[in-house]
């Protein structure tokens, strides 16, 4: 634990930090300006000084880290749940943070643990930013690289498996959420969670672990935005009617979209959520734009949908994820599943090749197309209005959501931000 003194300059990194007690045991001691220490890391922004309250981040390669995992799924299915949802749960450490809440950061792969040891690497900076710090390996008394710390997971995750079926008798369902652009593996390997997992050859007795049941990809297309004022708990509008929405940017929103893409090509268990998995998904419920901002979402995730070699589109291996419920004016909340889930689109007649989304953009256009046996989806994400797009040839088609669902269409405007399903003509 410790305290730290007012943040400096654009980093927010303190002038100084006082221990108030040892690390792992150890007493207090002072050192010199400039030795390596071991210190805490803290999760995100709850670091000593930032909030009233702050979170440690638990060392993966612990039992005690696999034992929360294991106590809390058990505990969970005692209570009549299915299963366990682990938030902020990936294949590298989820937003570690120093004391002074600078990102703590992993040496690449390319770099083994012995060359960034002993090399400028470590604690290396540049002219404009503070000092590198990383996480630490205690069982090798080494830094951790990103390949050793998505090991220590598949283990810990291994484990988590083997103990709950000991104990119950069968798998439980384990969903992750944050999965984020540490999906590929060149950032981060999360998405080696969804898959069978077998390390390198060269990994000493290596861990075979059975893949998650799903990963969400939270704030698809989006995110609920709290409106300066509003009242909150723990972070969560008490109030539907105290949030707006934020839009992701199009370059973001086509990350997210070749990550779909990809995890749909390889039949891999993504599941996009239209904004946020937590409890600020209420403040969606009555926002005025929420029926159009889903609608953007669902005809994104349309993009990139596949149906599954195994049993078609009804086994697809990613599903879309909405608030369960709406809010009316009195502020009674109501479930309701909107017509456009329920249209029959048949399977999509092309595909966004090598997972990448451009490959299904309009020519000339900002809007992006994809064109399904009884419909299609098209979707403008970026800041610009689209006239005119055109529409595959043939007899045309109709937007079942327009003010006159009859009428029929061989061109679209499609405004900034919005997309649409439509179906064809009969």
């Amino acid at each position: 634990e410790s305290t730290t003194s007012q943040p400096t300059g654009k980093t927010g990194v303190p002038k100084a930090a006082t221990v108030t007690r040892g690390f792992g045991g150890t007493s207090i001691s002072a050192h010199q300006k400039g030795v390596k220490v071991f210190s805490p890391a803290y999760n995100g922004n709850a670091y000593p000084g930032r909030n009233h309250r702050f979170t440690f981040t638990i060392d993966v390669t612990t039992d005690f880290s696999s034992d929360r995992l294991i106590n809390h799924t058990l505990d969970a299915v005692e209570q009549g749940y299915s299963g366990s949802w682990f938030d902020c749960f990936s294949a590298i450490q989820f937003d570690a943070r120093d004391v002074g809440g600078q990102k703590l950061t992993l040496p690449t792969d390319a770099h083994t643990r012995d060359q960034v040891f002993q090399s400028e690497l470590f604690g290396a900076t540049a002219p404009d930013k503070p000092k590198r710090e990383w996480m630490w390996d205690f069982k090798q008394d080494k830094p951790h690289t990103r390949a050793s710390v998505v090991e220590a997971n598949h283990e810990r995750l291994s484990r988590v498996w083997a103990q709950t079926k000991a104990k119950l008798g069968y798998y439980p369902i384990l969903l992750g959420n944050n999965i984020g652009t540490s999906y590929w593996p060149w950032v981060g390997n999360a998405r080696s969670l969804l898959q069978t997992w077998s390390p390198p050859k060269d990994v000493p007795q290596p861990v075979i672990t059975r893949p998650m049941n799903g990963h969400s990809l939270e704030s698809f297309v989006g995110s609920e935005l709290l409106l300066k004022g509003s009242p909150v708990k723990a972070g969560c509008p008490l109030y539907a009617n105290g949030t707006t929405i934020h839009y992701q940017s199009e370059r973001m929103w086509e990350t997210h979209l070749n990550m779909l893409l990809d995890a749909a090509q390889k039949q891999l268990r993504m599941l996009p959520m239209v904004a946020q998995a937590g409890c600020k998904s209420i403040g969606l419920e009555a926002v005025g734009e929420r029926d159009m901002f889903e609608l953007f979402g669902y005809s994104s995730f349309l993009l990139a949908v596949e149906p599954n070699p195994i049993g078609g589109r009804s086994n697809s291996t990613v599903a879309f994820g909405i608030p369960a419920f709406y809010r009316d004016d009195d502020g009674a909340r109501y479930a309701k599943v909107h017509d456009r889930y329920y249209y029959d689109l048949g399977d999509p007649l092309a595909s966004a090749k090598n997972a990448t989304i451009k490959n299904l953009k309009v020519d000339g256009y900002n809007s992006y197309l994809r064109v399904f046996e009884k419909g299609l989806a098209i979707v403008n994400p970026s800041k610009t209005d689209d006239q005119g797009v055109p529409l595959p040839s043939g007899d045309g088609y109709t937007n079942p959501e327009s003010d006159d669902p009859k009428k029929i269409f061989k061109t679209l405007d499609v405004p900034a931000k919005s997309g649409f399903v439509l179906l064809k003509s009969a």
